[in-house]
């Protein structure tokens, strides 16, 4: 009878009935935000961080193609514009403003990364990373007590991130101590397997080879650079580094190989047509040095035009000369 009753004070209740209506469309709305707490949430945080690793890996690309093309300015504008998409999604997100910081660095907007440093030391004063992107930041303003200080806090922090030990090796670099540089850049050197990882090696073996040349250790130097090609198929520098390095040592001919290696990915470099245009002079192969140096100067290298006048004189003059009699 009790039951029936209810019932029948539902029906001729509209008041009650409303609250019991409500109560239930507030008890699904609760089950609603559980399930998708547990379920639904993980899955498109999950899908975000994915999609911001994914921009975060294009940003990196465009890094890596700018410092693979002599710091190529456009390069680094790709970048800053991919990090700056992810900061609208992750306005915290700390590979981000590490790596937007360090490109503005290298494009010399010096007051925008000061700026981000500021926000990046607040918020991970023990950070490794960070203070090494300090170190790098300071060290390329010149200002290189402040930059050495940053690099043993890096270390100090994170004794297995290479990044303080590259630090001080650029360091040391500069201030003309090759052995503590080179100390420092065989510390820096990481042991992964992963492609980013390989790249990281690439760059230090690229400074070892410098050092090592610059020590006159060219049996040392070379086997860097050709490392660095090895792992990095398409860093320009490597290939002029080591095209250089052969031109040093009368190695003509490898000198070539490698250039005609660079070209066949990269048919755009000055530089590179220009290096050939010395070593086929050097080879007395007057026509193809000619070639090379021109195609250079249309590429902007600084070849003056009173030079290509005088080689092309000496390629005519050379095809005017009478052969030489033979012998009976």
């Amino acid at each position: 009878m009790a039951f029936s009753g209810i019932i029948y004070d539902m029906k001729i209740n509209p008041r009650l009935k409303k609250i019991i209506l409500v109560a239930i469309v507030i008890l699904v709305i609760i089950a609603g935000i559980i399930l998708a707490a547990r379920f639904i949430l993980p899955k498109i945080r999950s899908s975000r961080q994915q999609y911001i690793q994914n921009i975060l890996e294009v940003a990196d690309s465009y890094v890596l193609q700018g410092f693979a093309n002599s710091q190529e300015p456009k390069y680094y504008d790709y970048a800053i514009e991919q990090y700056h998409n992810i900061l609208r999604l992750d306005p915290k997100n700390k590979a981000a403003l590490q790596r937007l910081a360090g490109v503005y660095t290298q494009k010399k907007e010096y007051e925008k990364a000061d700026k981000i440093y500021r926000i990046l030391v607040s918020n991970y004063p023990r950070n490794g990373e960070v203070q090494a992107g300090m170190g790098f930041h300071y060290l390329i303003r010149g200002m290189k007590n402040e930059a050495l200080n940053r690099a043993n806090m890096a270390i100090s922090y994170d004794p297995q991130n290479n990044k303080g030990y590259m630090l001080k090796a650029f360091f040391y670099e500069q201030e003309g101590d090759l052995p503590s540089a080179i100390a420092a850049y065989k510390k820096a050197i990481v042991n992964v397997k992963t492609p980013h990882g390989a790249t990281q090696n690439s760059i230090i073996y690229f400074g070892l080879g410098r050092l090592y040349t610059k020590a006159g250790l060219y049996f040392e130097a070379v086997q860097q650079f050709e490392k660095v090609i090895r792992i990095w198929p398409k860093y320009t520098d490597g290939y002029l580094e080591l095209a250089s390095f052969y031109d040093r040592v009368g190695l003509i001919d490898k000198e070539i190989s490698v250039l005609n290696s660079l070209l066949s990915f990269n048919k755009k470099d000055a530089r590179a047509y220009a290096l050939l245009g010395l070593a086929y002079l050097n080879k007395n192969g007057l026509e193809a040095s000619y070639a090379h140096f021109k195609k250079a100067k249309s590429l902007g290298a600084d070849v003056k035009d009173d030079f290509l006048e005088n080689l092309n004189k000496a390629i005519q003059k050379g095809k005017e000369a009478p052969e030489p009699k033979k012998k009976e």
